[in-house]
């Protein structure tokens, strides 16, 4: 488990992203292994979802380990039309025990996959920012309490 906010002045970022080319279990398999090394390495601690052409992912951790990462994460070439959707310090991390969790969607339950649907439609037919769709963070954010449980 990874320090909280009360001890490490914790951020949390979500992102919305196009996929530039389809995702099969090989490539995600691959993007997991690799973002669980990094995020071990950096103290960050997420969970990424992946549906039709579109990656939704929650960062959490230091603000400038959080900053490098999405960095990156903006200059991989397998993301097109990045936009970030909640951005800001938390009191604790919603996802402690996760390195990097993955999040199925064949494998939600029909509410949550549904908020998913929602925000990859957003994401498709918005403007270039979908961080500037005022429902968007209420969204994302009743995504996450349905995934934790």
């Amino acid at each position: 488990m990874i320090a909280d906010a009360t001890t490490a002045g914790i951020s949390r970022l979500v992102y919305v992203s196009a996929a530039t080319a389809p995702q099969d279990s090989d490539a995600l398999t691959r993007i997991l292994a690799k973002s669980r090394d990094n995020n071990r390495r950096d103290g960050i601690t997420g969970l990424l979802i992946y549906h039709d052409m579109t990656f939704i992912q929650l960062l959490e951790g230091a603000p400038d380990d959080i900053a490098r990462c999405f960095a990156r994460i903006s200059a991989d070439p397998r993301h097109g039309s990045v936009s970030r959707v909640l951005d800001g310090p938390v009191a604790a991390r919603s996802f402690p025990e996760w390195q990097m969790g993955f999040a199925d969607t064949r494998e939600m339950s029909s509410q949550a996959r549904d908020k998913v649907l929602s925000i990859g439609e957003l994401r498709t037919n918005g403007s270039a920012s979908v961080s500037d769709d005022p429902g968007l963070s209420v969204l994302v954010k009743s995504l996450l309490g349905t995934l934790r449980g």
